[in-house]
């Protein structure tokens, strides 16, 4: 698995812990689901300035959420 994770959050720091953390949550749901682990995923952590951004972009709704995904196609 080829596991991206990209921190775009102002003044939160970002641990080794929370990397790990991650990494487990994924590789964990990959099994769930069923998926093969020879994949690529890319995470970003985003305030919520930056998420109603994306959001607002993406989707034409103004405001935060809390997660946001798209498929590569």
């Amino acid at each position: 698995m080829d596991l991206t994770i990209e921190n775009m959050q102002d003044g939160m720091a970002y641990t080794r812990r929370m990397e790990e953390l991650i990494n487990r949550s994924v590789e964990a749901s990959l099994r769930l689901e069923g998926f093969e682990p020879d994949c690529e995923i890319g995470i970003m952590l985003v305030d919520d300035r930056r998420m109603r951004e994306i959001n607002r972009e993406h989707r034409n709704v103004d405001k935060p959420t809390d997660v946001l995904s798209f498929p590569i196609a």
